[in-house]
């Protein structure tokens, strides 16, 4: 395949299934000290914060909605 040049990307691609992608975001995740929680989405975001001089966006924690409809909090210190 053509790849084209660029002056700061390498010259190769690399491609990875999404379910292998989750997987090691996941793993980096929780290897700089994030809880992992299986079978739940988030839903809301806790005290979202903005940060204005980078743009970042962040929060205190999330809200989460199992399987069976149950909500719950989860925050740092909790």
């Amino acid at each position: 395949m053509n790849w084209p040049d660029h002056p700061i990307f390498p010259g190769y691609g690399y491609t990875i299934t999404r379910f292998n992608l989750d997987g090691l975001v996941a793993e980096r995740a929780e290897s700089l000290g994030a809880t992992l929680l299986n079978g739940v989405e988030a839903v809301a975001l806790l005290e979202p914060t903005h940060d204005l001089n980078v743009g970042l966006k962040g929060a205190a924690g999330v809200v989460v909605k199992d399987k069976g409809d149950v909500v719950a909090r989860f925050a740092r210190g909790m």
